[in-house]
């Protein structure tokens, strides 16, 4: 439950971080245009040159800069963090590469004595990911994109989960006298796929990410299939 409300808050943040930048984005385009009604009465007496210098003021604004951006991918509640750093390739592509980084166990005490051994969740664990993305609106790296991850790595957390702010599909079993049943030995190998949002607040150089999607992962037993929605921030340049 905890998850689920941590969740939530992240979302919220990342929504009021929207909302500013949306206020700004449009505190910034109103500023040029009174500008703009003064130069258009200046051109009315020139003969309208500077009409076009009028309609450069309502354009859009657009982050300038190369467009690689680090962000910060916040997964305390499951003892992890991650960061992404993404690389356009040209107007639609772009290269990334993600870190996650686990310290220790996610579960509580109680469940803890009922493993009676020490399993991989109970260890630090990582996860190190390339990703593709194609924005199918607007220009990399800012839009609405669907992406292609490819993964290695040990992340596994207690309820059974291989990726932060993941839906539960492995739920634990147990025996008598109530001591947890293993899960299967988790392989290294997994891969996303899914769709986002990136928005550039290019005033400020930040950039903020959403996005979610299916993952799917491998152990003795077969394939671990399940959901995930993840929010990141940071810093493009």
């Amino acid at each position: 439950m905890k998850r689920h409300f941590y969740l939530i808050g992240c979302l919220s943040l990342l929504f009021c971080f929207l909302m500013v930048s949306g206020h700004e984005a449009a505190a910034q385009k109103r500023k040029p245009a009174k500008k703009s009604s003064k130069k258009k009465g200046k051109s009315s007496a020139d003969g309208g040159e500077e009409d076009g210098a009028s309609s450069e003021h309502h354009a859009p604004i657009k982050h300038d800069g190369s467009g690689i951006n680090v962000k910060f991918a916040p997964g305390f509640l499951w003892n992890t963090a991650g960061l992404e750093f993404e690389f356009p390739i040209n107007n639609k592509m772009s290269f990334g590469v993600n870190v996650f980084g686990k310290l220790g166990t996610t579960d509580s005490k109680k469940n803890n004595a009922m493993q009676k051994y020490e399993e991989s969740f109970m260890k630090n664990g990582y996860l190190a990911e390339v990703a593709l993305k194609y924005y199918f609106t607007g220009e990399a790296p800012a839009g609405f994109y669907g992406y292609l991850n490819a993964g290695y790595g040990n992340l596994l957390y207690g309820d059974g989960t291989i990726k932060p702010y993941s839906m539960i599909v492995r739920p634990r079993e147990f025996k008598q006298p109530n001591v947890a049943v293993p899960f299967a030995e988790l392989k290294p190998y997994r891969g996303s796929l899914g769709v986002g949002y990136q928005f550039i607040m290019p005033t400020r150089h930040l950039v903020a990410n959403l996005n979610g999607g299916a993952i799917v992962g491998f152990d003795d037993d077969g394939t671990i299939f399940s959901l995930y929605l993840a929010p990141s921030i940071g810093i493009i340049f």
